[in-house]
């Protein structure tokens, strides 16, 4: 059963969640947010939620850019949400292939794991959102409070890989019993409509 309000930990993947998924993103000056995304996390962290990036990187793997372009990146993406008072308690990546058999590409949980450990996290007071069936997958794995797809980046995608018939959504879904072991437990039309979830259900109790 859900329990929103409990939650104290937001997981975020990044491209195509919060900004724009350009492919192998290694040039600061690239990073654009999208529309409300920084507005929605400084919601997000005012109502006094702890933030965590979770991010796949396997372009590092695939020789297009360096770890130290990496961080140049998130250098970038850290300044542009201080001006919003948005701030990241940690940043965690896979740098790896998707073929390399890691433990900390998602959907594995070698990510969460970390931030767990370094952090005194627990899955019951935390949740993920992310645009791929990857970040769905790992908060399952990771045994995760909820899981929230939103229909930025490629989410729209891939929601088609699942039979679930989905109704036209002006903001979030909620799927209160899903019976696929992939299905989200919220499709939201974006990260500010994520929050609104979020902080709506927090509400009620």
């Amino acid at each position: 059963m859900l329990e929103p309000n409990k939650i104290r930990n937001i997981l975020l993947d990044r491209d195509g969640t919060i900004i724009r998924d350009m492919n192998y993103l290694s040039d600061p000056q690239k990073v654009i947010f999208l529309q409300n995304a920084a507005y929605a996390l400084n919601r997000l962290y005012s109502a006094g939620m702890n933030l965590f990036l979770v991010t796949n990187q396997s372009g590092i793997a695939r020789g297009y850019f360096t770890h130290k372009d990496f961080w140049k990146v998130q250098e970038k993406f850290r300044s542009e949400l201080a001006k919003y008072n948005v701030f990241f308690e940690s940043e965690v990546y896979c740098p790896h292939d998707p073929n390399a058999c890691c433990n900390c590409r998602k959907p594995a949980t070698g990510l969460w794991e970390q931030l767990r450990r370094e952090n005194n996290l627990t899955p019951e007071e935390s949740l993920v959102i992310g645009d791929k069936l990857s970040d769905i997958i790992f908060g399952l794995n990771s045994g995760l409070q909820s899981t929230i797809l939103v229909l930025t980046g490629k989410g729209t995608k891939e929601m088609q890989k699942l039979n679930f018939s989905l109704p036209e959504i002006e903001s979030y879904f909620e799927i209160k019993n899903p019976l696929n072991s992939q299905v989200p437990h919220v499709i939201a039309k974006d990260l500010q409509s994520a929050t609104d979830w979020i902080l709506a259900e927090k509400l009620k109790h």
